[in-house]
């Protein structure tokens, strides 16, 4: 577990997902809502998020509601077909989960973060450094994003 703010961006949590074989749970310094919470899951297929939910099952499981969150337009057939195979997943590990389409406009972990705060979740759950952690340095990106503006959890893996 990995304790972040605005002042510190997110490098311990960034180091230990890079380096370390688990997944990170994130915690922002003020903030926090967490018991009988709901939880949001931002889906992109990749084997990053794969790996988050599977860290993420045991709080998933006590949470009220998971939504499984995909962001864009992208081939919409083939991406829903993967998100109902996440949600059925869930689904058979006792979790209660949904499924949403938001469309992504904007930079992904801006609209990550304010999808959370409209949605009201006590966790969000991210695959973290899907493009190279130097390029997501230079150029800016989801996890980076994520970790230096969040206001809630967020389990992430890489």
């Amino acid at each position: 577990m990995a304790e972040t703010g605005r002042s510190a961006p997110g490098d311990l949590a960034a180091h230990v997902l890079l380096h370390g074989a688990r997944s990170v749970l994130a915690i922002p310094g003020a903030g926090t809502a967490w018991p009988g919470m709901d939880a949001l899951v931002g889906w992109d297929g990749s084997a990053q998020v794969c790996r988050a939910l599977d860290g993420a099952m045991p709080l998933l499981r006590a949470a009220r509601q998971v939504t499984v969150m995909s962001l864009g337009e992208g081939d919409e057939g083939q991406e829903r077909g993967a998100a109902d195979r996440c949600v059925a997943f869930l689904r058979r590990h006792g979790v209660v989960a949904t499924f949403l389409q938001q469309p992504g406009a904007g930079r992904t972990g801006e609209v990550l973060l304010n999808a959370a705060l409209a949605a009201g979740p006590g966790l969000l759950v991210i695959g973290a450094y899907g493009h190279a952690h130097l390029r997501e340095q230079i150029l800016g990106g989801v996890t980076a994003t994520v970790l230096k503006d969040m206001w809630l959890p967020v389990l992430l893996a890489h």
